[in-house]
């Protein structure tokens, strides 16, 4: 390949090339980005890509005098590349093993004392341009919440989050081993999805089990607590683990922390397209057919404000005989309500609806509706994933907050985002106990992933949807004040 590159491509005009494996994805973006702020600052001469020294049971044998660039992918520059060429042959005759890569990097020593760079440029906010990824897969093969894991030989393997923003800003993605995982994870890049982080284990010295745990190993904590202190002195695999927690970032802090107890920092929202407007909303107003009235009632209440509101039929009380076994632990309200919602979503796609908001039959709208809405949606951090084709999640106009607990909750993602943006927030990040289906605006995007969640996920009222479309790495946030309320906190308007 390279003998190829160099002989029939030498007066091309190229001035860099990139070896991919077959079973690596390019962010083709992040990749211009490189390009742009990196390679073109830097005459033709360069091995660039993910430093690698082998596994250290083979490491004796491969005759390394320097780091090689790990096979998944590598930039090579012209310049490097002839010089490259002169001793290809004697290599390819006098190899150290079969491993192309390492041959590849004990090749460039030889003919110009070249050793792999690392591919990033902190100074442009790119760091870790070439990741090996381990991640987890859901039954579709998507990608899920993601660990970064400890291989056998001690290795950690950064996960595919430094892929998805976070100040890694990772390149390349390896290995995804199917056409399918391909596309998955392709759809998942476009959208900007950015799944609920685990954390990693490290192991902990032997007395460390004496005060803490019966355990000997402990979970790495992203702040600066007792445990960071009391921690061993870090090998370079746990340092970089621990660097990659405080440096991530995730789209709902609050849901990270609900679920794991820890917190990690928001990531940037995704900036609009195209302005903020209600009439670019579909409003529909879930009901049943003998409740008409209800209907109504919703209708008079809304007159005031600028929507325009549908009425979609839900579907009547069932029970439990001929549903899925999965389902017989929810009540025939819950069971309706599922059915009533794969019918409305469906319908959506169907009509290629961009922004869906639901209504239930029973809320109220405050007076300053209109006005407060569209500062909602306006807001960058609150709306702007709304009105935009790659971003997506939804937004609840109002909820129901299970417990003084999650209150709590809540109260300290609204604090720590104040520090963040400086301002007070609009919204903050809904989680499982920010329930209650009262009005919520769904982007197209999530319309597909909520229906499977329906067909293929647990068997859970319909609102544990917002909790799952935050762990999937959808925004997810609540707008506050609430904008409307429930008949039952009428006294509250």
């Amino acid at each position: 390949m390279w003998k190829t590159l160099n002989d029939d491509y030498e007066f091309s005009g190229y001035e860099w090339y990139f070896k991919v494996d077959i079973d690596a994805y390019v962010d083709t973006n992040a990749l211009h980005n490189f390009a742009d702020e990196f390679l073109h600052m830097r005459s033709a001469v360069g091995y660039l890509g993910n430093p690698g020294f082998g596994r250290p049971f083979e490491r004796a044998k491969l005759g390394l005098r320097g780091p090689f660039c790990m096979g998944m992918g590598y930039i090579m520059g012209r310049e490097t590349l002839r010089d490259l060429r002169e001793e290809l042959d004697w290599c390819f005759d006098n190899p150290h093993t079969n491993h192309s890569d390492t041959e590849i990097g004990n090749c460039n020593y030889r003919a110009s004392s070249t050793t792999c760079q690392r591919a990033n440029a902190d100074k442009y906010g790119t760091r870790h341009g070439f990741i090996n990824f381990s991640y987890n897969y859901d039954d579709d093969g998507r990608i899920s919440s993601a660990q970064i894991t400890k291989k056998n030989e001690g290795q950690i393997i950064s996960h595919h989050h430094a892929f998805f923003g976070d100040p890694l800003n990772a390149l390349l993605v390896h290995p995804l081993k199917s056409a399918e995982g391909m596309r998955n994870l392709h759809g998942q890049v476009s959208l900007n999805l950015r799944p609920l982080l685990s954390l990693p284990w490290i192991d902990a010295p032997w007395w460390y089990s004496f005060l803490f745990s019966t355990t000997r190993y402990y979970l790495v904590d992203p702040n600066h607590s007792i445990r960071s202190w009391l921690s061993p002195n870090l090998g370079s695999e746990e340092k970089q683990a621990r660097a990659f927690i405080r440096n991530a970032c995730v789209n709902n802090p609050a849901a990270q922390k609900d679920v794991t107890g820890f917190r990690i920092a928001e990531c940037e929202p995704i900036p609009s397209s195209f302005p903020a407007s209600l009439s670019a909303l579909s409003t529909f107003v879930l009901d049943l057919a003998h409740r008409q009235d209800r209907y109504e009632l919703v209708e008079k209440r809304f007159d005031h404000t600028s929507l325009s509101l549908n009425r979609f039929e839900g579907v009547p009380g069932l029970t439990t005989g001929g549903l899925p076994e999965k389902q017989t632990n929810l009540s025939a309200d819950e069971i309706s309500l599922r059915a009533t919602m794969a019918n409305m979503l469906q319908h959506a796609l169907d009509t290629d609806i961009k922004l869906l908001l639901l209504l239930d039959d029973d809320v109220i709208p405050k007076e300053d509706f209109d006005s407060r809405l569209l500062e909602v949606l306006r807001d960058e951090r609150c709306g702007g994933g709304l009105f935009s084709e790659t971003g997506g999640g939804i937004l609840q106009l109002g909820a129901m907050i299970k417990s003084d607990g999650a209150w709590e909750l809540i109260k300290e993602d609204l604090e720590l985002t104040k520090k963040t943006i400086g301002t007070e927030p609009k919204c903050f990040n809904s989680y499982s106990q920010a329930s209650g289906a009262l009005a919520v605006i769904f982007h197209r995007n999530t319309f597909q992933e909520a229906l499977d969640w329906l067909d293929r996920g647990p068997a859970q009222p319909w609102d544990e949807v917002f909790g799952w479309l935050a762990s999937k790495g959808y925004t997810t946030r609540v707008a506050y004040p609430f904008i409307l309320l429930p008949e039952s906190d009428i006294d509250k308007i």
